[in-house]
């Protein structure tokens, strides 16, 4: 087998508001020079001087979030050492201080805006909790009601959700033992009739996340706060429209199409125009219901007329369903008629 490739389309009908745009980025001489003196105030301890200076780079237009990951954030995590130990504790106050600093320079949400439903999952100790109290900060200053759970509060959250009164789960992660343990937890997310955006938050400083948002079924994974309020407005649908996404993968001829949520005849003409833009690129078309939450006549009646859409000649269509999602289609009263895997 060939190499596989893999991603998850976002919802699919977009934010009435565009997300901003980034910050132009600081040169990264200066950042390295910035976390050296910043490095070397917190050792002191110096905490005047360190708010000081991240108060000034913030004043000359380095974003926060940048700040953060590059300048704060190694120099806490440097600090830190093993949780509940003294300097851990000196670590997150001093982390807690500048942080709040730079919370209060973020613009406000629009008065009267409409709120929104988030929660945030993340460790209690240590630098990660610092993460996900920014994260969280980030979240409230931007506009979103938030509920704060603990380092495994995410799956038995789960079953609140059924919904759809949360519209964004965020998980703060601190390595792959953390997106591991979300697993289960996002599994199930992704079935719901109205799932949440998910998204990940890796503030660590690591170039790569690999492969999780693709293993997770997340939508995004972010790399500091202003880029999780981004993500969060760009992945969004507009208010009172139905959430839904896709999971995607391609390999050795094969387009695997795993949608998520309720399949209704919306969302079956929507994977219909994944599967026509990608035409050319697979003689195979695997539809995987596994996830889907409830199935409703109407869209198998739109799945029955996909072998008039594809070209069939040159296009193998197979259905896969698990036993939950059979006796949904089933109830339904209508045949499908796809070949099974």
């Amino acid at each position: 087998m060939g190499a596989a490739a893999s991603d998850y389309t976002g919802r699919v009908e977009g934010s009435p508001h565009s997300p901003p745009a980034p910050a132009t980025p600081a040169p990264g001489g200066a950042l390295a020079d910035l976390a050296t003196s910043f490095r070397a105030a917190v050792a002191a301890p110096d905490l005047p001087g360190a708010r000081g200076m991240i108060a000034t780079a913030a004043d000359d237009g380095i974003p926060g979030g940048r700040l953060y990951v590059e300048v704060v954030r190694p120099a806490l995590a440097e600090l830190a050492g093993p949780d509940r130990s003294p300097s851990a504790r000196l670590a997150a106050g001093i982390g807690e201080d500048v942080l709040a600093d730079l919370v209060r320079r973020l613009p406000l949400a629009e008065r009267g805006a409409a709120r929104r439903a988030a929660v945030l999952s993340c460790r209690t100790g240590g630098i990660e909790a610092v993460d996900g109290n920014l994260a969280m900060d980030y979240l409230e200053v931007g506009g979103w009601s938030v509920a704060r759970l603990g380092d495994d509060g995410l799956l038995p959250r789960v079953r609140e959700l059924r919904h759809g009164a949360v519209e964004l789960a965020v998980a703060v992660i601190a390595g792959p033992e953390d997106a591991l343990r979300l697993a289960s937890a996002c599994t199930e997310l992704r079935r719901l009739a109205d799932p949440p955006v998910i998204v990940l938050c890796d503030f660590s400083g690591r170039a790569d996340s690999g492969s999780a948002p693709a293993a997770l079924g997340a939508d995004a994974v972010v790399h500091d706060p202003d880029e999780l309020l981004r993500c969060a407005a760009g992945h969004l649908p507009g208010p009172g429209r139905r959430r839904w996404g896709v999971r995607l993968s391609r390999s050795d001829g094969t387009l695997l199409m795993a949608p998520t949520g309720r399949l209704d005849a919306t969302s079956a003409d929507r994977l219909a125009d994944v599967a026509l833009t990608r035409l050319g690129s697979y003689s195979r078309l695997v539809l995987d219901l596994g996830d889907v939450a409830e199935i409703d006549a109407d869209g198998v009646r739109a799945l029955a007329g996909w072998p008039a859409l594809l070209p069939a000649p040159t296009v193998d269509l197979l259905l896969v369903a698990d036993a939950g999602s059979r006796a949904m289609l089933q109830g339904t009263g209508v045949d499908l008629a796809w070949p099974a895997g």
